[in-house]
């Protein structure tokens, strides 16, 4: 018996070891500022790894069970190295020391080159640094899609149809959601066939796939659709078309026919629309998921035709040598660039030795775009984001991690004349009438992040042999599950994930 309970206590602590040896977390800090550091490398015996996110958190499923001699090395721009043991890891918090390095102190470098001679060279080296490859890779990808009503006014200046005044507008607009967030994540295999700077082709073979957004907000569009269908189906008559006019702009609609007035409906045909409509979504998921992975890809600044144009316009731009420092254990000279005629500031982190462009940070120092005209205004007014290279074995350069932030503004401030005519009504054509006048405002934000995990050279043979047979229906979350990605390396979720919530 003495024996079975010693058993049991050593199972019982075996397995409790291993579970926690294969994950870890913890939160990287400045330890002057006590700051977080985003975008830190943690790895594993200098192979596989993850990234810290934006508030310096990262979680870290190991590939396999550690031993003593294994170590988690962590490196971050600007800071020493830090090595810890990952058999005996138990920190949550672990701190870095800057190390930043002025150019007066430094005797490595043969030759003292300006900013703009430096960024001379890094230009000359792009189709170096940067060939036609071929590569697998595996990634984890992260976009979300917030819209958000800042302002929505609706003044019922006549109506012809009692029901519809003030009130009934007012009760409209308080229905509304005022927030639209969607979400959503994939980890994935990828397959990328790299022209120089630019993807040429992409292969994508999903693993997981979630969404998250409020089915609510649906819902409360289909009861507000009902509200107005009921309303109208009261008054407006059958053959009837609808004359929309806002200012000297004006529509006109088709004719209602009977099967506006029909309530009724056949379930199998309902069920068999289901289904059709599921099928559709699941192939949308995945043409839209590949769809923007190329996009974002594709914006990269190393790109001619990128809009991000501070290294093929440089003229455009004015760069300064701030000094050096380091990034994964190589020396980097830190050049921050302001805008000519540009529309971006930021840094430029790059190699001293092969003048690769190792990490940059942008954002946008005046709106990108600005439209306003007849009371309708458009502005993309932020676009900010960071890019991070590692260099390979072969001396070349490829993407580990990227993030885009966009925001734009749209708003209507303009009269709405809603004339309702019927040509089979004996007398005058005109029967009811609206007038409004609108004044709304939509904003929407985007953000997009790239980390990539785990990545090796393929051959073109091998290319061409990956099929895109893979299709994946993304499991639909109405609330931050952190349990979802439970043995999966991905980002740390942004605050506006983990406390996402659907409304009961």
């Amino acid at each position: 018996m003495n024996h079975l309970k010693l058993f049991s206590i050593l199972l019982i602590s075996l397995m409790s070891s291993t579970v926690l040896s294969q994950s870890i977390e913890a939160t990287l800090i400045d330890q002057r500022t006590k700051n977080p550091i985003p975008f830190a490398t943690i790895i594993l015996n200098q192979k596989s790894g993850v990234i810290s996110s934006e508030q310096g958190k990262f979680t870290f499923h190991l590939p396999y069970e550690v031993a003593e001699k294994d170590s988690i090395y962590i490196r971050s721009l600007g800071y020493q190295e830090k090595v810890i043991s990952a058999f005996n890891f138990t920190e949550s918090i672990i701190e870095l020391q800057p190390e930043d390095i002025i150019l007066n102190e430094v005797v490595l470098l043969n030759t003292n080159y300006s900013a703009d001679q430096i960024m001379e060279m890094v230009r000359d080296s792009l189709l170096v640094n940067y060939q036609d490859s071929y590569t697998s890779q595996q990634i984890f990808y992260r976009d979300s899609d917030i819209n958000g009503l800042r302002q929505f006014n609706v003044e019922v200046k006549k109506s012809t149809i009692a029901e519809f005044n003030q009130n009934f507008a007012d009760q409209i607009i308080n229905e509304l959601p005022k927030s639209f967030p969607y979400h959503r994540e994939l980890l994935g295999d990828l397959y990328l066939k790299n022209i120089a700077t630019r993807v040429e082709e992409l292969k994508l073979k999903p693993i997981k796939a979630c969404e998250l957004y409020d089915k609510n907000n649906e819902f409360s569009s289909d009861k507000l659709e009902g509200k107005l269908q009921g309303l109208l189906q009261k008054h407006i008559k059958r053959n009837s078309y609808f004359k929309i006019k806002s200012g000297l702009i004006g529509t006109t609609t088709d004719e209602i026919d009977s099967s506006f007035f029909r309530q009724t409906s056949d379930p199998k045909v309902s069920l068999k629309d289901s289904m059709d409509q599921i099928a559709k979504s699941k192939e949308n998921f995945n043409k839209s998921i590949r769809s923007s992975l190329v996009g974002f890809l594709n914006f990269n600044f190393l790109d001619s035709e990128s809009d991000l144009d501070v290294i093929h316009k440089y003229n455009k731009y004015r760069f300064t040598l701030d000094g050096l420092t380091t990034l994964d254990n190589s020396l980097v000279y830190k050049i921050s660039f302001e805008p000519k005629r540009g529309d971006y500031s930021g840094k430029l982190y790059i190699n001293t030795e092969d003048y690769g462009i190792m990490r940059i940070d942008y954002h946008n120092v005046k709106p990108l775009k600005r439209f306003n005209l007849f009371g309708i205004s458009y502005r993309h007014h932020l676009k900010e984001g960071t890019y991070l290279y590692e260099r390979n074995d072969n001396g070349t350069y490829s993407i580990k991690f990227q993030e885009e932030h966009n925001s734009t503004l749209f708003g209507i401030d303009r009269p709405l004349n809603i004339i309702e005519k019927n040509k089979h009504v004996k007398g005058r054509r005109k029967q009811n009438q609206v007038r409004l006048g609108l004044d709304f405002e939509i904003q929407n934000i985007q953000k997009k992040t790239l980390v990539v995990f785990k990545k090796s050279s393929i051959t073109e043979d091998v290319f061409t042999k990956v099929r895109e047979d893979s299709m994946i229906e993304p499991a639909y979350l109405p609330q931050y599950d952190p349990m979802f990605w439970e043995g999966y390396n991905i980002l740390t979720p942004n605050k506006a994930i983990t406390e996402f919530k659907s409304l009961p």
